[in-house]
């Protein structure tokens, strides 16, 4: 999972996509068009589809529109639509991320450690 604010949109691959429950793949919506992604690169990627997926992150669950690329890179990249949409605070120098309430108080945290081999999971809950 890659957390990129320079990301207009949230967007996971076809590979994740394929692996979410029967039901969940049912819900899939199809684009109608052609939707393209413009990168910094100026190459551009196909959207294949999108669906609402609930996303937990820092033990906190949201549901948000994600699209289906066939071969992003990574199998997930939260983009600026959902960091703005749920106030996600991506904190550089303490290296972790965090959804903030409206009383300014930090709420549960992922703390991400380059030293580690394990990796901090972000779960896609499908219901």
């Amino acid at each position: 999972m890659l957390i990129d604010s320079g990301a207009s949109l949230t967007l996971i691959n076809s590979n994740l996509s394929n692996r979410l429950p029967y039901h969940i793949r049912q819900r899939v919506e199809y684009q109608t068009g052609n939707l393209q992604l413009h990168l910094a690169d100026k190459s551009s990627l196909q959207v294949q589809n999108s669906l609402l997926l609930t996303i937990t992150i820092a033990n906190q669950t949201k549901t948000h529109r994600v699209h289906v690329v066939p071969n992003l890179w990574r199998p997930c990249i939260i983009g600026n639509d959902f960091i703005q949409k749920f106030n996600l605070q991506v904190d550089g120098g303490e290296q972790q991320v965090y959804f903030k309430d409206p009383n300014t108080k930090k709420l549960g945290f992922v703390k991400f450690d380059p030293t580690s081999r394990r990796r901090k999971r972000v779960h896609f809950a499908c219901k």
